[in-house]
């Protein structure tokens, strides 16, 4: 992202390990660092204490990646059975956590351990309009954009192709069989 606004990291931008979401917000609202990334719902908390926000990854346009479900092709090959059934629970739930708000802010209290009703709401909203999507595929863009970031760091990872990373056997069978679409009538 600092490339994109044609900054360079570590001499143009001194880069911190801060700790956890939470030291950061209160490093950015006390003013002993400049700005930092920073996630729901400690981007709540962060806007009460008048952190403004700069750049919401979700409206940017990139092609970053969240959330996304991984096996050692070791075992989604000699598991497959398994893994599709995994996959089939996933796309369940993933309906089941769409259609039925009150379980999933009841979800997001009893494991995200969050009581604040405002705040569970704000991200049940936000999750399942932003980054919750009803078929989760994953867009090879993002695994690129990965890579890209890797690469900076870790010359392994200069010239690899997304496609070396991804199986989308899996879902294009759900999607054949005619399971997804069963899901979402």
């Amino acid at each position: 992202m600092l490339k994109n606004w044609g900054l360079e990291p570590q001499k143009d931008v001194n880069l911190l390990q801060i700790g956890r979401l939470p030291d950061m917000v209160l490093a950015i609202a006390q003013k002993k660092v400049d700005g930092g990334v920073i996630s729901f719902p400690n981007s709540l908390q962060a806007e009460k204490m008048g952190v403004k926000t700069l750049l919401d990854f979700a409206e940017s346009g990139l092609d970053i990646p969240s959330t996304t479900v991984v096996a050692s092709r070791k075992y989604a090959t000699s598991h497959r059975e398994v893994v599709l059934r995994f996959l089939k629970a996933y796309i369940e739930g993933t309906r089941r956590l769409l259609t039925d708000k009150e379980l999933g802010i009841r979800a997001l209290r009893k494991y995200g351990g969050v009581n604040d009703r405002e705040l569970l709401t704000t991200t049940y909203d936000l999750f399942t309009t932003r980054y919750t999507k009803k078929v989760p595929k994953i867009n090879p863009k993002t695994v690129e954009t990965a890579l890209n970031l890797l690469a900076e760091g870790n010359p392994k990872a200069k010239g690899r192709k997304a496609e070396e990373f991804m199986d989308t056997s899996f879902m294009d069978e759900l999607e054949a069989t005619g399971f997804i679409n069963s899901v979402w009538k």
